[in-house]
């Protein structure tokens, strides 16, 4: 799983990463096997489910999807959206918050579209909680962002260096 990669200490820097689909966390048809269980319990509720199902319960003690990038781990590479959409993404963290967590300088985030429910004891975004330097560009944000900190649709926290925000909404 890609977050998982990242959050371990795979930055991915200055690697593309392509979407080639849409993706529904609501689906069964977005996963190769959704009946999976050998990622354990994504969404820390201390029961280990099928893969959709640790990312898609919504109850106040589950996590959902964890943001790719965190506090030790920032994203550094190329994320090519292509168009495409996440659909109906449930995060309920005490991390920054939104598809990516944290990103750093020189990272570029394009063409993506998200949608669902987000929300954070820390900054929120749809697409990035914080962001440390970056380009995102032509991104459009439909979740639901709900924060105690910095709250924002498409990027929650912008920090330290220049922050290129372009054609989003």
């Amino acid at each position: 799983m890609f977050s998982k990669n990242v959050n371990g200490g795979n930055s991915y820097g200055e690697k593309y990463i392509r979407l080639t689909r849409n993706l529904n966390f609501d689906s069964m048809l977005s996963y190769n096997d959704y009946t999976n269980m050998e990622y354990g319990d994504l969404n820390n509720d201390s029961i280990i489910e099928n893969i959709k199902t640790e990312l898609t319960k919504k109850e106040d003690n589950c996590t959902g999807f964890t943001p790719i990038g965190n506090e030790n781990t920032n994203f550094k590479g190329i994320f090519l959206g292509e168009g495409h959409k996440i659909n109906n993404i449930y995060e309920n963290v005490n991390s920054n918050a939104g598809l990516f967590g944290n990103i750093s300088e020189n990272v570029q985030i394009l063409d993506l579209t998200i949608s669902g429910t987000i929300k954070s004891s820390k900054a929120a975004g749809g697409i990035c909680g914080t962001a440390d330097g970056a380009t995102i560009k032509n991104c459009i944000n439909y979740a639901t962002v709900r924060g105690t900190g910095a709250v924002g649709g498409v990027i929650g926290r912008g920090e330290y260096t220049q922050l290129n925000i372009f054609n989003c909404k």
